[in-house]
């Protein structure tokens, strides 16, 4: 779902870059963070081939950052107004960007139904003046999840309640029986990224 959503994204942006195209040529700057993850990197090159093979003579150049970096980049340039990208990720990390005005509403620039409804809601919010807009387009998501070992919790005398929802309480109990009978309370399945 992360994939064909992130594809339905750079799409519809490509398409939107399509409708507004000028007759002459135009370079469109566009940063992102993802300075360090290649495949991520690959989709947005996919999307930049896409949009130059279709407008002959328009270009868009990618500038990766870390993500740290870029913050300050565009706080920096956008107050200067100049040297700011056409297109950038962006993400809730900087909502100072919308108030103070240096995101377009993308309401009626975008073909919703290709995005999944959640993520119109979830950017969709006060911004200049209070005006409510939408902001910004999700181009992935994610979720936390906790899995757990059946037989394990059995052994343990764990229940789980019927709508696999733990209260804060509820989920201490859990450590602390796991922890009890030798078991770590619960593991990651992946690095620690900074997020």
């Amino acid at each position: 779902m992360r994939r064909a959503m992130g594809w339905s994204a750079l799409l519809v942006w490509a398409a939107i870059l399509g409708a507004a195209s000028p007759a002459r040529a135009v370079e469109l700057k566009w940063w992102s963070h993802w300075a360090t993850q290649d495949t991520k990197k690959e989709v947005l090159l996919e999307a930049k081939r896409r949009f130059e093979a279709k407008h002959p003579g328009d270009t868009a150049t990618i500038t990766f950052y870390e993500k740290a970096n870029m913050w300050p980049t565009l706080r920096a340039a956008f107050t200067a107004n100049s040297g700011f990208p056409d297109v950038f990720y962006y993400d809730s990390d900087v909502p100072e960007f919308i108030a103070a005005g240096w995101l377009a509403d993308l309401t009626p620039a975008i073909r919703w139904e290709n995005i999944e409804p959640y993520g119109k809601a979830f950017w969709t919010r006060p911004g200049p003046g209070g005006k409510v807009g939408t902001w910004a387009i999700p181009i992935e998501a994610a979720s936390d999840e906790i899995y757990f070992n059946k037989k394990l919790f059995r052994q343990l005398g764990i229940t789980v309640p019927a709508n696999y929802a733990f209260t804060q309480d509820e989920f201490k109990d859990v450590i602390a029986k796991c922890a009890k009978g030798g078991y770590a309370g619960f593991a990651t399945g992946a690095a620690d990224p900074e997020w």
